[in-house]
């Protein structure tokens, strides 16, 4: 869906431990696409190991799992600043 139509997604968020595909590749791939989606992380990893796996993309925002409802809203308005 995405690489049909990059303009009509705000932001994107991505889980650090996806199959196939690693989340970091799908974020190279979609900033291929368009430079300068926000992209939100969500890992039960620490920010620190996160950002060593990102550390070329330009993550705008970081969610550790489990996250309520509130953390990730706080997460997605933190991307979209």
């Amino acid at each position: 869906m995405f690489s049909r139509q990059p303009d009509t997604i705000a932001a994107m968020v991505l889980d650090s431990a996806m199959p196939g595909m690693d989340s970091a590749e799908v974020a190279r791939r979609s900033l291929a696409l368009r430079p300068r989606l926000p992209i939100l992380v969500s890992s039960d990893f620490r920010s620190e190991e996160i950002a060593r796996c990102f550390a070329a993309l330009p993550v705008a925002a970081f969610v550790r799992t489990p996250f309520s409802a509130a953390a990730l809203l706080k997460g997605i308005a933190e991307a979209l600043e």
